[in-house]
């Protein structure tokens, strides 16, 4: 049954967001139907790590998207995210910090796609002694 809640919750979030299948399957760089078994429950199982970058995608967490689901819910109705009374005031601050993850995400990876083409420089330009003997 927890699998049917966190199906529910991605679709939920997903909706609110505006984010159709076909853009999530792109960002999760997977096909648009797969994602669509997945998220309608043909697929019977889902790994932590999807879980995570769907939550990153969602910008939510994962505790968010684990949530139990209320029987009487129709998801077509409520489309908005819950959100804790208590955590409603740090809204801003969490989506100041998400975008500050993000900005750091992208970061690391153009310094990693430095460090890579700086690595084929120098093999091009450092003569392999091996090769020389």
């Amino acid at each position: 049954m927890i699998l049917a809640n966190i199906r529910t919750n991605i679709k939920r979030l997903r909706r609110f967001k505006g984010i159709t299948q076909r853009e999530m399957a792109m960002r999760l760089y997977m096909d648009e139907r797969t994602y669509a078994k997945m998220e309608r429950g043909v697929n019977k199982s889902m790994d932590v790590r999807l879980l995570s970058a769907i939550a990153d995608i969602l910008q939510t967490d994962l505790a968010t998207l684990l949530q139990s689901v209320p029987a009487q819910e129709n998801p077509r109705e409520d489309l908005s995210p819950r959100m804790p009374a208590a955590e409603a005031g740090n809204a801003d601050n969490e989506q100041i910090l998400l975008q500050e993850i993000r900005s750091l995400k992208e970061e690391v990876k153009a310094l990693i796609d430095f460090q890579k083409k700086a690595i084929q420089l120098l093999a091009l330009a450092v003569p392999d002694p091996i090769l020389e003997r």
